[in-house]
């Protein structure tokens, strides 16, 4: 349990971020929408859209994984 909190804080600072710089991360590759993008958090990939409405994270993804 203490690496999975550990885990969870890493990913709410990595996007706290995103609330300032919403276009700070890159493309999401697979899917060339400029409002899809991703950010790295040690091997995972943390992806995310930007909405008129706000900020959605959508999926956390290992590094190797194929989305």
């Amino acid at each position: 349990m203490h690496y999975a909190n550990k885990f969870a804080e890493g990913v709410f600072d990595a996007t706290e971020r995103l609330t300032i710089f919403p276009k700070s991360g890159r493309i999401v590759p697979e899917y060339q929408n400029p409002n899809i993008r991703e950010i790295g958090h040690g091997s995972y990939r943390i992806i995310y859209e930007i909405a008129s409405d706000g900020l959605y994270v959508v999926a956390i993804v290992h590094g190797r994984r194929l989305l």
